[in-house]
């Protein structure tokens, strides 16, 4: 399960649909997610919105259809090296550190690195520190540096589920959503939608 830290479900959609509309549409369009309005959003109305916020084909560097791991580690990278510098800087170690952070959202599903943090008594953050991925110590991470740690975390297994060595538009996506659906209903709804109107809003992790 997903343990991040939640505002309310119901004060930030209201928030976001009644406050401040003109920012909510800018920020995520729910409720052209939420196809039978239904206040929920479904794998499918979550994947229909998502690929058309995800620049699939940009990650997919060779048209085949499919992300290899160099490719999906690639795409992953882009989303937190803001500035396309082709390297996580100062300004950009917080969003980095959030979520490779303890609890964050692709930490949660490592359990060896959170095995070995138990094992050895100390924060799980410590292990996974930004200093753990900077290889050379330059203080930036570069993204072969990025290739190399994510590598080790097993998550593009995690989304080839079927096991054939690439990642198709339909894996992503649903590899995406079920970081977000954290009580596994197969439906994210409140306060489960916190945590995408943070990741879909300005400077969120999939923000466009």
């Amino acid at each position: 399960m997903m343990n991040r830290i939640k505002l309310p479900g119901t004060g930030l959609l209201a928030l976001f649909l009644f406050t401040a509309p003109a920012f909510a549409q800018a920020a995520w369009e729910y409720d052209a997610w939420d196809a039978d309005t239904d206040g929920t959003l479904s794998v499918e109305e979550f994947s229909e919105g998502f690929l058309e916020r995800v620049d699939f084909a940009g990650w997919d560097e060779d048209g085949d259809g499919v992300l290899s791991e160099t490719e999906f580690g690639g795409g992953i990278y882009s989303r937190y090296d803001a500035d396309s510098t082709d390297a996580i800087e100062e300004a950009e170690y917080g969003a980095f550190e959030r979520d490779f952070g303890d609890g964050g959202f692709w930490h949660f599903h490592h359990p060896d690195v959170t095995a070995e943090a138990d094992a050895e008594a100390e924060p799980a953050e410590d292990v996974i520190g930004f200093e753990a991925w900077d290889i050379d110590g330059d203080g930036i991470i570069l993204s072969n540096e990025f290739q190399t740690g994510f590598q080790t975390w097993g998550t593009f297994g995690e989304f080839d589920t079927t096991a054939d060595g690439g990642v198709t538009k339909e894996e992503l996506s649903e590899g995406i959503f079920a970081r977000y659906d954290d009580d596994d209903d197969g439906l994210i709804e409140e306060p489960e939608l916190a945590d995408i109107g943070d990741d879909m809003g300005d400077e969120g992790l999939w923000d466009v």
